[in-house]
């Protein structure tokens, strides 16, 4: 993984990390897809508090492997679009909204 911060007003944060995700079925890994993942938000520290928010990921996803048939990387880069916008990064938003305390 990589990770950068860059001060324009606010601290920026990029990540960018691969990832390998693989669906089971019955303990059988039917399809397997690797993922370049970069992450952009930001982060806020407020005496000992530290919060943030992501602001934008982008991917490329291609398939690993599959027992499923053919399976376009087009295809897995839209599935992954889609679960991204609609439940990990409003999730992460929120659990970075509200933050943690630092010791």
């Amino acid at each position: 993984a990589v990770v950068s911060t860059q001060s324009t007003g606010k601290d920026l944060l990029m990540v960018e990390v691969p990832l390998r995700i693989s669906i089971k079925v019955g303990g059988t890994v039917i399809l397997s897809v690797k993922m370049e993942l970069k992450t952009k938000g930001s982060v806020t520290i407020d005496g000992a508090h530290l919060s943030g928010a992501v602001d934008s990921i982008t991917h490329t996803t291609t398939v690993a492997t599959t027992l499923i048939g053919a399976v376009s990387d087009s295809k897995a880069n839209s599935v992954m679009d889609s679960v991204l916008k609609k439940t990990i990064i409003p999730d992460l938003n929120a659990e970075l909204k509200a933050g943690i305390t630092l010791p």
